[in-house]
């Protein structure tokens, strides 16, 4: 982030070609952040570099909580959308990813979906 008024570079990108799907399951680095900051009374920057190892990523763990209802509520706009990635993904599958909700405004999330796949 730059400040308006302020000059920004931008160095050269860390991943620059698209590798193919065996070269992305293989790979060691899922993703690499870059983050530059000053203290308010400071003179100089800081830089703080983190790669992110892609076995962090890797789980067989299924989504819950806020981060489930989250995940399902996008999954179901890019299904209304027509979206080819969840051609095969069930509005019931959405339903499931959400989990039972005990707040209102999800269990009328729910509802939506379930009366939408009914319209199928």
């Amino acid at each position: 982030v730059i400040p308006a008024g302020g000059e920004g570079w931008v160095p050269a990108r860390r991943y620059e070609d698209m590798v193919d799907d065996r070269a992305r399951e293989l790979a060691s680095e899922a993703a690499y952040v870059k983050l530059r900051y000053k203290r308010p009374d400071g003179d100089t920057s800081q830089l703080l570099t983190y790669a992110l190892p892609a076995s962090a990523l890797a789980t067989n763990a299924v989504p819950r909580g806020d981060f489930a209802f989250a995940s399902a509520v996008a999954a179901f706009g890019q299904k209304l959308r027509g979206d080819p990635l969840l051609a095969d993904y069930t509005y019931p599958q959405i339903a499931a990813l959400a989990g039972p909700q005990r707040d209102f405004w999800r269990q009328e999330f729910l509802q939506l979906v379930m009366t939408t796949e009914g319209l199928e």
